[in-house]
């Protein structure tokens, strides 16, 4: 049985519907936190997490003594930072992830300069598609290609039912936690596959994304690469003085 999304992520879906059906058109607000806790019965924590959801998809903008303004009806599913692993594990579950295949691959000097894993190792390559429900319907945002040591093969069996990260099941069945998430971000050119695969145009731009994550030990257990088209992400940034 697949684990239910977490209760601010279910109200989060139900608060992006309102908005993409036009309740909340762009310049409106959407309900405070106190508002959100007497509608659903939830706590202030489970209110503050379902707006940042929105805020970090772009639909909204929280500004303290204003609230949170409705800024753009298309989500945006790249965000620049993350405060927190469990953030950036708890984003995974507000998409939808389709694996389209899984192979058995051995590293070699090429693999190993990009993914940071020993030449020789055996890995298994999990490769899919991500997917964003907009309007009612479900868009591809990004291709998803997943590399995890062989040892972990049994997580496999689970993909179909995964509402979530791959790095959720490996800490479920196996205790590997990430202690440290490095990304590297670059920008690149869609090629043909791609493109086709993403329902985009050949040659467009795009954003390259590769994160590697690492336990206690300072092994790195799992390796995602994503490619987003530059349409579907935006680039937010907000600096505070301490």
């Amino acid at each position: 049985m697949s684990k239910a999304a977490p209760r601010y992520i279910e109200i989060a879906e139900k608060l992006e519907g309102d908005v993409q059906k036009g309740l909340y058109p762009v310049g409106d607000l959407l309900p405070t936190e106190a508002q959100l806790c007497k509608t659903y019965e939830i706590s202030r924590f489970t209110a503050r997490n379902a707006l940042a959801v929105l805020e970090d998809k772009g639909l909204i903008q929280r500004t303290q003594g204003r609230g949170s303004v409705v800024v753009s009806l298309q989500t945006s599913m790249f965000k620049d930072t993350w405060s927190s692993i469990d953030e950036l594990l708890a984003h995974a579950g507000t998409v939808h992830t389709v694996f389209e295949s899984v192979d058995e691959v051995v590293v070699d000097d090429a693999m190993a300069a990009k993914l940071g894993f020993a030449v020789g190792e055996a890995l298994i390559e999990i490769d899919g598609l991500r997917y964003q429900n907009e309007g009612g319907e479900a868009f591809p945002i990004c291709t998803i290609k997943i590399w995890i040591p062989s040892q972990f093969k049994s997580v496999v069996d689970n993909l179909s039912q995964l509402k979530g990260s791959v790095a959720y099941l490996l800490e479920k069945q196996f205790g590997k936690q990430s202690t440290q998430v490095d990304q590297a971000i670059s920008a690149c050119i869609m090629d043909q596959t791609i493109a086709s695969r993403l329902e985009a145009k050949e040659g467009e731009a795009a954003l390259h994304l590769v994160r590697r994550f690492i336990d206690e030990k300072n092994a790195i257990f799992e390796v995602s690469e994503s490619v987003l088209p530059a349409k579907r992400f935006t680039y937010n940034m907000r600096l505070r003085r301490n």
